[in-house]
């Protein structure tokens, strides 16, 4: 049954974007040309970091969360969201430690966040997502997405 279930929702052949390009004629993703990952099309309209320069570079870029503990180099000094979002951490939960990172390659539209609070003990960790997201409410409306990881210490 599962098989057959599988069967009748993927697609026959190859993917509609593979077969015929792109809608504008190009042979790329709309995407392709822009310098930064948050802006489709050929140029910036963010403002970001990253794109300050007017192109994507190694040195402007900062690496995603997960690669960066594996990179052997130091880790670069905490953006000024980074910092402001660290700020209210601190303010919310007293006694807290907390780590930010901005996981979108410098624009600040998406953020990796772990907090570590007296404050958590007893609670379920759903409660612990929902008292980090109340502090940062204001911030989140704005950002494109996020990851939270608590623990009470």
């Amino acid at each position: 049954m599962l098989a057959h279930v599988a069967r009748r929702f993927r697609p026959a052949g190859p993917l509609p974007l593979a077969r015929a390009g792109w809608a504008g004629g190009s042979a790329s993703p709309p995407h392709a040309a822009s310098p930064c990952a948050c802006c489709p099309g050929p140029a910036c309209r963010c403002g970001c970091r990253a794109c300050a320069g007017g192109g994507v570079s190694a040195a402007t870029t900062r690496p995603f969360a997960s690669s960066a503990a594996a990179s052997s180099s130091p880790t670069p000094a905490p953006s000024p969201e980074e910092a402001a979002v660290a700020a209210k951490l601190a303010a919310a939960f007293p006694g807290c430690t907390s780590t930010v990172t901005d996981t979108s390659g410098g624009c600040g539209t998406m953020f990796q966040v772990s907090v570590a609070a007296p404050a958590f003990k007893g609670l379920a960790t759903p409660r612990q997502h929902q008292a980090v997201a109340a502090a940062l409410a204001d911030d989140i409306r704005a950002w494109h997405g996020w990851t939270c990881e608590t623990r009470a210490v």
